[in-house]
């Protein structure tokens, strides 16, 4: 149940750097790759790592959470992972 919550929290964190993304294409007009823009280039190397750490630390969590491990220790791994 803990975990659910932060399975939405981070999806909506994800959906909002790609949209970054998409507006960063937008405003530079590239279709494909990144064009060498510094603000094309950060937006997408935050949404690709967002996109290779979120799943595996989530998995971890609810792994965390089936073995009863502590709710404040959940709650904790998980915010910490979001700053």
């Amino acid at each position: 149940m803990i975990v659910g919550f932060y399975l939405c929290l981070f999806s909506l964190f994800i959906m909002a750097l790609s949209f970054n993304v998409v507006k960063q294409r937008r405003i530079y007009r590239i279709a494909f790759g990144d064009g060498s823009y510094k603000p094309l280039v950060w937006a997408r190397a935050s949404h690709f790592n967002a996109l290779e750490n979120i799943p595996i630390a989530l998995l971890l969590l609810a792994l965390l959470e089936i073995n009863h491990s502590p709710t404040w220790f959940i709650h904790v791994l998980a915010i910490a992972l979001f700053i």
